[in-house]
């Protein structure tokens, strides 16, 4: 069989509404995935960092992995040592 993990998210409903109105500029109809949300925290994880003086890469990964406890469209979120994000996920065999 075929095997789905995805994040047990806990929508913010704000940041999708801001997601879904940029969304539907550039790919009106289209249905928002969860590599859109994804994508979408990053980028908010960036700006926080850039906006925080990170601008060096290297400080910018420092940033990133003390990270913890970010609200972005999936829920709650942090980051391990490997710079992985980490929240619940549900497997589900398809």
């Amino acid at each position: 069989g075929v095997f789905s993990v995805d994040p047990q998210l806990g929508l913010n409903k704000d940041l999708f509404k801001r997601l879904e109105r940029i969304y539907n500029e550039e790919r009106p109809g289209m249905p928002i995935d969860m590599n859109s949300i994804s994508t979408f925290d990053t980028i908010l994880i960036l700006a926080e960092a850039l906006r925080s003086g990170a601008s060096p890469s290297e400080d910018i990964k420092r940033f990133i992995l003390k990270k913890r406890d970010f609200q972005g469209i999936a829920g709650t979120l942090s980051f391990d040592a490997n710079g992985d994000a980490k929240w619940k996920s549900i497997v589900q065999r398809i």
